[in-house]
């Protein structure tokens, strides 16, 4: 059975504001090499992840609890990572596979994208990207 992501990427409309907005739902196709980037799942590979899951932030979005929760028992691995965290982290790290490398970064590469168009309309404090996987 395969493993896919969901989640969207949330903004904070105003500084000091704990209100967090879902803004765009993740599009992204199934890319093992990547979630073990993000969160170490599915990681074959051994590649250093960013963090491992740290569950759904407690200010989540309505949007993202609500799509999480209608996974039930097959949603596993929350998590979320801020602009700051995915742009930081060394996606050219000590991988021999090239392959794997340009895998990662076809998703990489859109989510930045993505994901810098908000940092730099709301600040990179104020964007984060919260998703979960299934089987």
């Amino acid at each position: 059975m395969g493993c896919n992501i969901h989640g969207y990427i949330e903004v904070k409309q105003y500084e000091g504001s704990d209100y967090w907005e879902a803004v765009h739902e993740l599009p992204y196709t199934r890319n093992y090499p990547f979630y073990a980037a993000i969160a170490g799942v599915r990681n074959y590979s051994k590649i250093t992840p960013i963090s491992k899951p740290k569950g759904l932030p407690y200010d989540v979005t309505t949007s993202s609890r609500v799509e999480s929760e209608k996974m039930g028992r097959d949603g596993h691995s929350h998590s979320f990572l801020t602009y700051n965290e995915l742009s930081e982290y060394d996606w050219m790290q000590s991988i021999e596979d090239t392959l794997l490398i340009d895998c990662i970064h076809i998703n990489f590469k859109s989510l930045i994208k993505e994901i810098g168009y908000f940092a730099s309309h709301y600040g990179d404090t104020r964007v984060r990207m919260v998703f979960w996987f299934d089987n």
